[in-house]
């Protein structure tokens, strides 16, 4: 995945909630979005992009 943002409106398109609508800085300075457990039958779910920075 190149681009994480057009990746969140993707997934909010078919029905996701991100938790979070900006990506921020995770482990190994990857950046990660968390989305609702809700519709993953209550496990969290994440969507992580490593960055060359």
């Amino acid at each position: 995945m190149e681009d994480i943002l057009a990746e969140i409106k993707r997934l909010e398109a078919d029905g996701f909630v991100p938790l979070n609508r900006e990506p921020k800085r995770g482990a190994d300075n990857k950046l990660v979005v968390f989305f609702s457990p809700k519709i993953f039958g209550g496990a969290c779910r994440s969507q992580s992009l490593e960055t060359m920075d």
